[in-house]
């Protein structure tokens, strides 16, 4: 969020867990950056949690279940950029 703020920092896309600890979790993580830049950019939610991924399906693009296998997540990375060969 500093980033944002500080930098102007404008993600092509977020990758974050659902349990952010602090008492912060992904889905509120996307939705304050969303607010603050006016538009969402692609979203990866990674969960281990059954009930986190019902939730999730409302703010991420993706949900992918933990421990994700890097090839799934590489290959959904490259589908919500639109750098697949």
């Amino acid at each position: 969020m500093q980033q944002l703020d500080l930098n102007g920092l404008r993600p092509d896309l977020i990758l974050t867990d659902s349990q952010l600890g602090m008492g912060l979790t992904g889905d509120e993580l996307v939705a304050a950056i969303e607010a603050r830049l006016k538009f969402k950019p692609p979203t990866i939610m990674l969960t281990s949690v059954t009930a986190s991924r019902e939730k999730a399906k409302s703010i991420a693009d993706r949900i992918l279940p933990k421990p994700v296998d890097i090839d799934v997540l590489l290959h959904e990375i490259e589908d919500l950029l639109g750098t697949r060969p």
